[in-house]
């Protein structure tokens, strides 16, 4: 118990092998504002008290347990878990945790059902974390997105943008084959047909609105 209590000049923890942060560990450690603990699976009290952590990463290998008041003194508005945390009904007390970030893969439910109860944490907003790719996927109503890698969503979708006759996430503008105007994907307004003597061939431009 209190390991690093009050070394003020720590401003970050890596711990990739410590399974429990015991009492007061990093207690009155006031620049502490960033912990990585992989394999924790206890968080006893006090632990972080009076740091300057504002958001925890709480992501562990392991099932993970909380005691009460490990982050009382803290300014800590946003955590970062997964669903196989259990917690103490003070775990949280002291704080204001606005934000709750959690692997896409996750049980959203299952963790507001773990925090049900905490005044603290009745407020906050969920965000999945996604591992969004760079490349852009056609959505097919003149919008493409990146893919997850890991759940196969799709981010905010935006607009086709072409240039060349084609767009990012490779959609044709002008789909010609063999002077056959097959197809225009474009998003309307003024319209240019980039060859001449096409054949424009039945609903290329159907319901273009």
């Amino acid at each position: 118990p209190g390991a690093f209590r009050n070394k003020t000049n720590i401003t970050s923890a890596v711990l990739p092998n410590v399974t429990e942060i015991n009492m007061s560990s990093f207690e009155g450690c006031t620049a502490l504002t960033s912990v990585e603990m992989p394999k924790v699976e206890r968080i006893r009290s006090n632990a972080f008290r009076n740091t300057g952590l504002t958001v925890i990463n709480l992501l562990s290998e392991a099932a993970l347990e909380i005691d009460s008041t490990p982050f009382s003194g803290t300014r800590l508005t946003a955590i970062i878990v997964n669903d196989n945390v259990v917690y103490d009904p003070f775990t949280f007390h002291g704080c204001i945790i606005e934000t709750i970030y959690y692997p896409c893969t996750n049980d959203a439910a299952k963790i507001a059902a773990a925090l049900k109860g905490m005044r603290e944490c009745m407020n906050a907003v969920y965000v999945p974390i996604h591992e969004f790719g760079s490349d852009y996927v056609d959505l097919g109503v003149g919008t493409h997105a990146h893919t997850c890698a890991v759940c196969g969503s799709y981010d905010t979708p935006k607009a086709h943008t072409f240039t060349n006759n084609v767009c990012v996430c490779g959609l044709e503008e002008f789909v010609i084959r063999n002077n056959n105007l097959l197809r225009y994907n474009g998003v309307g307004g003024d319209i240019v047909v980039p060859e001449e003597g096409l054949y424009l061939a039945p609903g290329a431009v159907r319901n273009k609105t």
